[in-house]
């Protein structure tokens, strides 16, 4: 079978897309840029590094699906993801983003975490993690349901995950999006 389709799913649900298309519907006005620009910074940072990593010959994928790349990646991209929100805490930005920011390196550690257990789908997390932030703009939230559905088949399809990967993944992604909204309510209380 030929997996373009696949393949074109997945890009099209990357995180590195996603986080960046939340940032700027989740936030209000002036704040949007300032997310959108922070969310980027990330994203460019993850897939920066994941580029290096498969030219120099470290790594055979930018998926980072061998064990041993996976675990290198989900330490340094969360430990990365956890200072840049300490850093954005001590920059006294608008609590939303380095709590976006710091919820995100959980994921990853998590991934990490449980890596002997399953390989969590950071797409997957991802993708349902942008649905919880843009929520309760329905439309937005509703494109992205259709979107994990997307992405879910296309790590499936792509051989990079199993059907336990992607339900950890989901679950891991809606923690953290359960976790922003909870800390959102009460921060601003």
């Amino acid at each position: 079978m030929d997996n373009s389709l696949a393949r074109m799913v997945s890009t099209a649900g990357h995180p590195a897309v996603l986080m960046p298309a939340a940032a700027v519907i989740a936030s209000p006005g002036s704040l949007a840029g300032v997310a959108l620009s922070v969310s980027l910074a990330c994203a460019v940072m993850v897939v920066a590094y994941s580029v290096y990593k498969v030219r120099r010959g470290d790594w055979a994928h930018v998926d980072a699906s061998v064990s041993a790349e996976r675990a290198e990646f989900n330490l340094l991209v969360g430990t990365a993801l956890l200072l840049a929100s300490g850093a954005l805490w001590l920059a006294d930005l608008h609590v939303a983003v380095p709590t976006v920011v710091g919820l995100s390196g959980l994921i990853v550690v998590a991934g990490h975490l449980l890596r002997r257990v399953a390989k969590l789908s950071l797409h997957v997390a991802f993708a349902v993690f942008a649905a919880f932030l843009v929520w309760p703009n329905h439309i937005a939230a509703g494109a992205l349901a259709v979107a994990i559905l997307g992405v879910s088949w296309s790590r499936l399809a792509l051989h990079r995950h199993v059907a336990a990967d992607i339900i950890v993944g989901a679950v891991a992604g809606a923690s953290a999006g359960l976790a922003f909204h909870v800390a959102m309510s009460w921060l601003a209380a």
